[in-house]
């Protein structure tokens, strides 16, 4: 687990959420010169929630990638990891289609963060190991939360 700083006002608009191991899509960001690229999938709370912390003024930002069993996810904000987290522990573990039903956004459904996860992250041994390394409280994890507790 890490936390990578940045600025500017649409550094978690050009951000993404899920870390692939190789360039699967041209549409991918190489990562800090690794052979590892960023998948651009997201939610529309989790897009709304950014773009209201950019009209707030927020130009200070932080992304917290976790790594569990070669699975990266990366998070711009903890809202963003509380809902990962909440529908991690969901049983049974619900579909994306399942998460937009009656939402007027049912048409973003292949970009839905859910649908872009690997087959392995979906599993349930995934989930739970992602959940128990989120409840040990790491000491990113902690900072992570205090960057955006703190004014920007």
């Amino acid at each position: 687990m890490f936390i990578t700083y940045f600025d500017g006002k649409d550094a978690a608009m050009s951000g993404s959420r899920i870390a692939l191991p190789e360039c699967a899509e041209s549409k991918l960001v190489r990562v800090h010169g690794k052979d590892t690229y960023l998948r651009r999938a997201s939610s529309t709370e989790t897009r709304k929630l950014i773009e209201a912390e950019v009209k707030s003024g927020r130009t200070k930002w932080a992304q917290l990638l976790i790594e569990i069993d070669d699975v990266s996810l990366g998070f711009w904000l903890p809202a963003e990891l509380e809902a990962y987290c909440t529908v991690f522990a969901m049983a049974p573990f619900p579909t994306a289609r399942t998460l937009l039903k009656g939402s007027p956004d049912s048409s973003e459904l292949n970009s839905h963060w859910l649908s872009r996860l690997s087959k392995k992250a979906k599993s349930k041994k995934f989930r739970d190991r992602f959940l128990r390394y989120v409840e040990t409280q790491p000491k990113a994890l902690i900072e992570f939360r205090d960057f955006y507790q703190k004014p920007n």
